[in-house]
């Protein structure tokens, strides 16, 4: 696999979490009244755990890909 290649999947996989990840640990009721942005959401925090999971991801999915990826092909070629 290409090295552009994974890092198009890695950086595909990591927003997906990211935007799945972003509220979590957010309590109701704490957000500045003025704007409704929460008051501490732990970015640096959140973002290198996204970071972590979505590597981690990616590299068992092109894993994965590598084993079962020309059955796959034979699959779906017919």
């Amino acid at each position: 696999m290409q090295p552009l290649t994974f890092i198009l999947i890695w950086v595909i996989v990591w927003w997906l979490i990211w935007f799945a990840v972003l509220s979590v640990g957010l309590r109701p009721g704490t957000a500045d009244p003025e704007t409704g942005a929460p008051e501490q959401p732990a970015l640096w925090r959140k973002a290198i755990w996204v970071t972590l999971g979505s590597l981690a991801f990616t590299a068992v999915f092109v894993w994965l890909l590598g084993l079962f990826g020309p059955q796959l092909r034979a699959m779906l070629e017919g």
